[in-house]
């Protein structure tokens, strides 16, 4: 009888750890989730800005194809030359220094991906090990329930005895 407590007071410290344990995971999971919104988040800003310097890329491009067009054509007057040679020049600089973001955004951009596959696949195993603790606390939950079962009827049968 004394054993059979014992066993029983056992298993409800050992059901007890893993709720525990259960709540633990729980609450990591919830920070994992905020972690992959935030990068998520930050992945769509990072897009959103990866877009707009592209599309100033392709005006700064198109301005520049539009200046060295115009460059060609004015062979008339050569301080006009001079002026679109400048601006052609600033402008490709401009160019150079936007290509330069748009390469470091995409870096950035690749590296947050990267980081949101690693925070994916951690919340993948944590979603894995929970759901493992909930089987497993259910299985205790049954041995549980069939021992304490168990326990009664020896009980009902010591009083009939």
């Amino acid at each position: 009888m004394d054993k059979l407590r014992e066993k029983l007071n056992n298993l409800k410290l050992e059901a007890e750890d893993w709720q525990d344990k259960y709540e633990a995971l729980k609450e990591e999971k919830k920070q994992i989730e905020a972690e992959n919104i935030n990068h998520e988040h930050e992945i769509k800003s990072l897009t959103i800005k990866n877009e707009r310097l592209e599309e100033e890329v392709a005006k700064l491009e198109e301005t520049l194809d539009s200046h060295k067009e115009s460059l060609a054509g004015a062979d008339k007057d050569a301080s006009e030359n001079d002026v679109l040679r400048e601006k052609a020049a600033q402008l490709e600089e401009k160019l150079e220094e936007t290509e330069v973001q748009l390469r470091e955004t995409s870096e950035k951009l690749n590296s947050t991906d990267i980081n949101v596959d690693n925070m994916q696949r951690k919340l993948e195993s944590a979603e894995q090990e929970n759901a493992d603790l909930e089987a497993k606390y259910a299985e205790l939950e049954t041995k549980y329930q069939a021992t304490k079962d168990e326990l009664d009827e020896m009980v009902k049968s010591l009083e009939e005895f």
